[in-house]
C-alpha cells in the first residue's frame, strides 16, 4: 500500500485535537508529523499534554504580541493576538521530507511557519495546502486590510484548500481558492465511538447550565451574565479563567445561583459536564 507523508503545523496540539491526530496516524497508508510553534499559547490554563499518540516536534519559537495593532477590532481587551517566529521552522520538515504539508492554526497566513513551508515547496517537493478557519468580517480591522493582497497571494499559491466549514469555504474561494480543490475538514473533537454513561442528577426542578472556556470578550459572558439574569431559577455554573474573571466573580457574589469553579481539568471538569443539564455556548465568533 502507498503511503502518503503528511506534516501538518499548528500553534499548539490542543485536546480536542489529539484524537484527530491520533486516529490520522493509525491509517495504513498516512505517515503523521504535527509540528507544533509553542507547547503551551500563555492564554491557556491547561497543562501540556504528554506521551502523545504521534510523532510530534516542537519548534523553539520566539512569542510576538500584536495587541497594540488590533485596530478596529471592536474588542476592549485582545488576549489571543500574537503569532510565534521559530528559530528554524523547516528543520523538523526537512527531516520528515512530507508529501505534503497542512499550515493550520490561527492566523495561518500570517504564521512565519506556514509562510516558510509555502516558500519552500517548489525546491523541496512537497505541497502546500491551508487549513482555513479564519473568516472575512463586515468591517476588518485596519491591519487585515492592509493584508488583504499578501492573504490572496497566500491563499491562490496553494495546491489544496481544507476549510472548517461552509463560511469558511465561501470566503477561501473569495480568495483565490479552486472551488473544485476545497475541502471541508471541520477541526473538532471526535466522538466515542460508544458513548459513556451519563447518570442524570437528582435534582428537584433546576436546570443547571454549564460554561466552559477563557474568560475573554469574544465568548460572550456578558451576553450570558445578561441573559440569565432574566431568567427565573436554574443555576449557572462558569468554568474557566481569564482576564473577565474579576466581572465572573462579582456576578457569582450578586446571584447566588451562578457559580465561578475557576479552571478545572481531568476529572473534576469531567464531573462538571456530568451534572449539568445544557451546555452554553454564547461566543461572539468561533473558527
Amino acid at each position: 500500500m502507498e503511503t502518503m507523508r503528511i506534516a501538518v503545523i499548528v500553534n499548539m496540539v490542543a485536546p480536542y485535537t489529539t484524537p484527530l491526530f491520533a486516529k490520522l496516524a493509525e491509517r495504513p497508508e498516512c505517515e503523521l508529523l504535527v509540528v507544533s510553534e509553542t507547547l503551551m499559547e500563555r492564554d491557556r490554563a491547561w497543562a501540556p499534554e504528554t506521551g502523545l499518540p504521534f510523532e510530534h516536534a516542537l519548534l523553539d519559537s520566539w512569542t510576538v504580541d500584536l495587541a497594540p495593532l488590533a485596530i478596529g477590532s471592536g474588542f476592549k481587551t485582545r488576549f489571543d493576538t500574537y503569532f510565534y517566529v521559530p528559530k528554524r521552522p523547516l528543520a523538523p520538515l526537512r527531516a520528515f521530507s512530507p508529501d505534503v504539508v497542512v499550515g493550520g492554526g490561527g492566523g495561518i497566513w500570517s504564521s512565519p511557519a506556514n509562510i516558510a513551508a509555502l516558500a519552500a515547496r517548489r525546491w523541496r517537493d512537497w505541497a502546500f495546502v491551508p487549513w482555513w478557519g479564519s473568516f472575512s468580517r463586515p468591517r476588518p480591522t485596519l491591519p487585515r486590510r492592509l493584508a488583504e493582497p499578501w492573504v490572496k497571494t497566500f491563499m491562490r499559491a496553494s495546491d489544496a484548500w481544507l476549510v472548517y466549514g461552509t463560511r469558511q469555504a465561501r470566503d477561501a474561494v473569495e480568495l483565490g481558492a479552486d472551488p473544485a480543490r476545497t475541502v471541508i475538514a471541520p477541526i473538532t473533537a471526535l466522538a466515542p465511538e460508544q458513548m459513556p454513561e451519563r447518570p442524570r442528577p437528582e435534582r428537584a426542578g433546576s436546570t443547571r447550565f454549564l460554561f466552559v472556556g477563557r474568560f475573554i470578550e469574544r465568548k460572550g459572558l456578558d451576553v450570558l451574565l445578561d441573559a440569565f439574569g432574566r431568567v427565573g431559577g436554574g443555576e449557572l455554573w462558569l468554568v474557566g479563567d481569564g482576564p473577565q474573571r474579576e466581572i465572573v466573580e462579582a456576578a457569582a457574589a450578586r446571584d447566588p445561583r451562578i457559580r465561578a469553579l475557576g479552571h478545572l481539568q481531568g476529572d473534576p471538569l469531567e464531573d462538571a459536564y456530568q451534572q449539568a443539564d445544557v451546555l452554553v455556548v454564547p461566543s461572539l465568533y468561533e473558527p
